[in-house]
């Protein structure tokens, strides 16, 4: 108790340096408000999110490197945590850009079950679909439409009256859309199929002939990329004798697909080469108006490269990482607030024995129904069992046999209970009602937010950790769903102008992160 207290008021005071700091440097007197304000506020805000960033690997390798000096002079919080049990990238990077889960910000999953008008489930379509806009790059048609709150950079856009520049940058389109808003100047990704850079005709500014001209990854691809480590082996060595076999380091890799190679560290780079082709050629960072540049970076390792939740591929990334953001450094303007945040969320470890912790759907739609078909003499109540965690009663066959809907719903709610690897059920109906009363426990709100209402089941479920799915009806390898992803506590630093350096232990819901980053910026966050 006297530890949290202790970091409560370390918090408040440090908080209060910041914003005097800040205050000093940016707020403008009565005689010159609107001229001042301009010329103190940074000139460039840029955003970077880090998906599968942890706070002690990332102070580890930095002090490896040599760039210690980033902990140093940045307001550091080095405990952010996830509110969910489990969610994949493109909805923890909701959360963390806009403050709110998914049911209210739009995006419940990267590519979100729904259900069909013939009462078929389908996740074939991202969760950004719009039939409306035409890709460019790419096939896929894209827009923020389904964005439902507003993001930090909407925020800072709003708070420049429109008038700074906004643009996102992502290997994958959900975060860089995610990243830019809905009033982005551009959003621009790497089309996995193609290898090509990409976006969408919703934005004024569809794609840069500075950003086309950059070499597209296809053509590396074409004769293959080699992925091996960057850093020198002696750190292996030194850290790593514990945690890997050898004979893994130094390790070696050729990708030559862009599905493979933008799921792998490497690709980082092309979000920086796009980064610094705007800096240079996009104007940003110079006028008096605050412009905002989101980026987003992964470290997930594809499991066939990298089976164990730390191998030498996993700390590679660490070091590729840091290469990119120094870089990127390198070529900002003096006036820029540097913002890195890591998203809550990493790939969760395949356990060596994970044939025995694997949930297998259709067996347990089979047991059920066995089940039910003793209790109510009723074949076939359930209907189909899905990898989000959503069971579907036949709600037809239930009706016609005249049951008590809340009962069954409760039955085989109970009964997915006795399964080995479930971790919670709950009836759809007691969710409902739990939705306006609950705003901590953990397993509720994943339950609630993993799929949208209208096309939740009937019994809702997850797993416990270590535990994953088998042979599903719905899904593939490609777009994984959201339980493969594990919570981890991530950092936060923001650094630049008026930003006092320190250290904040005190926990840091994601949620509250835009919140902390607009309160920096002395801007109203976006969830208010």
């Amino acid at each position: 108790m006297l530890a949290l207290l202790a970091g409560a008021v370390q918090l408040n005071l440090l908080s209060a340096e910041a914003m005097i700091s800040m205050r000093e440097d940016f707020e403008p007197t009565d005689a010159e408000e609107q001229t001042s304000r301009k010329e103190g506020a940074p000139r460039l805000v840029v955003l970077i999110t880090v998906s599968g960033l942890e706070t002690n690997l990332l102070e580890l390798t930095l002090e490896e490197s040599g760039q210690i000096d980033l902990l140093k002079s940045a307001l550091l919080y080095p405990q952010v945590r996830h509110p969910l049990i489990t969610a994949d990238a493109a909805v923890s990077a909701a959360i963390l850009h806009t403050g709110v889960l998914g049911l209210e910000n739009g995006v419940t999953a990267r590519r979100p079950l729904r259900k069909l008008k013939n009462g078929t489930l389908d996740r074939s379509l991202s969760v950004f679909f719009s039939d409306k806009y035409s890709g460019i790059g790419t096939s896929e048609r894209l827009a923020p439409e389904t964005l439902l709150s507003a993001t930090i950079s909407d925020a800072v856009k709003r708070a420049s009256g429109g008038l700074g520049v906004v643009y996102s940058v992502a290997t994958r389109p959900e975060e860089a859309i995610i990243g830019g808003g809905t009033g982005a100047d551009g959003v621009f990704w790497t089309n996995e199929t193609r290898g090509e850079r990409a976006s969408s005709n919703y934005y004024p500014t569809k794609l840069p002939w500075y950003v086309s001209k950059l070499p597209a990854p296809r053509v590396k691809l074409s004769k293959g990329i080699s992925w091996t480590p960057y850093y020198h082996s002696d750190f292996f060595e030194k850290y790593g004798k514990w945690t890997f076999r050898h004979e893994e380091v130094p390790f070696s890799h050729t990708l030559t697909r862009a599905e493979s190679y933008l799921n792998t560290p490497l690709a980082n780079e092309e979000v920086t080469e796009t980064a610094l082709s705007l800096i240079e050629n996009g104007g940003l960072g110079t006028d008096g108006n605050t412009d905002v540049l989101a980026l987003t970076y992964s470290l997930a390792v594809p499991g066939e490269f990298s089976p164990a939740l730390l191998s030498p591929e996993i700390m590679d990334g660490y070091y590729r990482l840091e290469e990119e953001i120094r870089r990127l450094r390198k070529q900002l303007p003096k006036e820029t607030v540097l913002i890195i945040s890591g998203d809550g969320m990493a790939p969760a470890e395949v356990r060596a024995d994970a044939e025995n912790r694997t949930f297998h759907a259709d067996k347990c739609k089979a047991l059920t129904n066995m089940y039910l078909d003793t209790r109510y003499g009723v074949k076939g109540l359930v209907k189909e069992i899905t990898e989000e965690g959503q069971l579907y009663l036949d709600n037809e066959r239930l009706k016609a046999s005249k049951l008590d809907s809340e009962e069954v719903r409760r039955l085989v709610a109970d009964f997915l209970q006795e399964f080995a690897g479930v971790a919670y059920a709950f009836p759809e109906w007691e969710l409902r009602r739990s939705l306006l009363t609950n705003d901590g426990n953990a397993k509720l709100l994943t339950a609630m937010h993993s799929v949208p209402a209208k096309d939740r089941g009937d019994v809702v479920f997850g797993l416990q950790t270590g535990f994953t799915f088998g042979n599903s009806p719905v899904g593939s390898s490609a777009h994984p769903a959201a339980h493969f992803f594990a919570s981890i506590t991530s950092p936060l630093l923001i650094l630049g102008p008026g930003i006092t350096p320190g250290r904040i232990e005190t926990p840091l819901d994601l949620r509250n992160v835009s919140e902390v980053i607009c309160e920096t910026l002395r801007i109203r966050p976006p969830s208010r």
